[in-house]
């Protein structure tokens, strides 16, 4: 009995380090598996499942932001491209309206009876028929200003310059005169056509019936 005793004894003392061994060992293997197992998983979804997000963390953008920043910028273009193009398409009714206005205007300017000379650029003065004519060149806003708050609207007197630089005020011609002569808005005549005044000027106390024309010379 204590012979088998002994032998239990013996067994039990050597089994015990040996089975520690081999659990130890075996338990680091697995564990180091396992860990490897882990990082090559998470390397994985780094690599092939995450693109926007690493991207992302490095500040480069993903090809969708791209795609969607691109087709912005195009929306943009043909937004800008449309305006323009209808900006231009208003610009051409316009030059277009105020030509046909033109040309109807030209058309119904008063014919004169004048068979006189007439006055010109080059000759400086002329004698009309309401007497001295000369002719002067300035800025007209306030004048025309004027004639507004007179009644003359734009749609009935518009502004204009005739190709021969004369100055307009509808089918007028814009002359200065004295207006104790000729009060602003009356119709008169001179070598350039039926005329309307419009002006006065310093001319005017000294020659009572003179006129000054309007003209872009």
């Amino acid at each position: 009995m204590r012979t088998k005793s002994r032998l239990n004894s013996n067994f039990i003392r050597d089994f015990i380090p040996v089975s520690l061994f081999f659990v130890v060992t075996f338990g680091a293997i697995g564990f180091r598996l396992t860990e490897s197992v882990y990082a090559k998983e998470e390397n994985r979804v780094n690599h092939f499942e995450s693109p926007i997000i690493r991207l992302a963390g490095i500040g480069v953008k993903s090809p969708i932001e791209s795609l969607n920043e691109h087709g912005l910028v195009i929306k943009q273009e043909i937004e800008s491209r449309i305006e323009q193009e209808r900006i231009e398409e208003e610009q051409r009714i316009k030059a277009e309206e105020e030509r046909i206005t033109q040309e109807e205007l030209q058309k119904q300017i008063p014919v004169s009876t004048w068979n006189g000379s007439v006055l010109t650029a080059q000759a400086g003065v002329n004698y009309g028929p309401t007497g001295k004519e000369t002719y002067y060149n300035m800025e007209m806003s306030g004048v025309i200003s004027m004639m507004r708050n007179m009644g003359f609207t734009e749609s009935e007197y518009p502004y204009w310059v005739r190709d021969d630089g004369v100055k307009m005020l509808g089918n007028y011609v814009i002359v200065a005169a004295n207006l104790n002569t000729f009060p602003r808005g009356s119709i008169v005549e001179c070598s350039l056509g039926t005329a309307l005044v419009c002006d006065t000027g310093g001319f005017a106390a000294a020659n009572p019936t003179m006129l000054d024309i309007a003209t872009a010379w």
